[in-house]
């Protein structure tokens, strides 16, 4: 799987990490907006058809979201192969801080996906399981915190991966800044960064068969 992300042209990976969901949300944007029609309050059962669509969102966006961290697992555990052997890049921590953004995105949408799914026009609201938010808020703020850190942590690891494998020595930040921040907007940054990934990449395969 890594060796196909890191050999996948540019216009490949944009429609996976772009078209792809963006096409998904849009189709049941549409589906949302055929039901509610002339922008007028939704019936009753309209309102449940409504959340029994809704309820594909967090599953989008657990693909979205498993999509970008895969491309950044990629880079960064790949191309280690293309590492001077003065420069050691030990990928644990990425590692962990890459998984704790993924499994929280992921387990809160599947959350949500499941908790839509039980919303039925027979189930009173206050039929409903109640959440013991007063220990369960601080529990989730902790792991937000940590999922942010653990997102800029992956674009900076994978861009100083790709950055040292170009210039065969040790980087700072002022050298692959322009790299991080390609990562970030991503939209964008695929279509530069992605043909000198698969030139390592092909470097990488080359030097492998020697």
């Amino acid at each position: 799987m890594t060796d196909k992300i890191l050999k996948a042209k540019h216009w490949q990976l944009f429609f996976l990490l772009v078209g792809v969901p963006v096409g998904l949300f849009l189709t049941i944007g549409v589906i949302i907006s055929s039901i509610i029609k002339g922008g007028t309050p939704p019936e009753p059962e309209d309102f449940f058809k409504l959340i029994s669509i809704a309820k594909f969102f967090p599953l989008i966006m657990v693909l979205f979201v498993s999509l970008i961290f895969s491309w950044f697992w990629s880079v960064s555990v790949g191309l280690q192969n293309n590492m001077p052997s003065s420069v050691e890049m030990k990928t644990t921590k990425f590692k962990i801080f890459s998984c704790i953004p993924l499994l929280y995105v992921s387990g809160f949408c599947v959350f949500m996906f499941v908790a839509l799914s039980k919303v039925k026009p027979q189930v009173l609201l206050q039929d409903l399981p109640q959440i013991p938010m007063e220990w369960l808020t601080p529990i989730l703020f902790i792991l937000h915190i940590l999922s942010v850190f653990g997102i800029f942590y992956s674009m900076y690891f994978a861009a100083k991966t790709l950055k040292t494998a170009e210039l065969q020595r040790e980087v700072t930040f002022k050298d692959f800044a322009s790299e991080f921040f390609m990562f970030w907007f991503f939209p964008i940054g695929v279509w530069i960064l992605q043909p000198r990934i698969n030139e390592m990449a092909e470097k990488n395969g080359v030097e492998n068969n020697v």
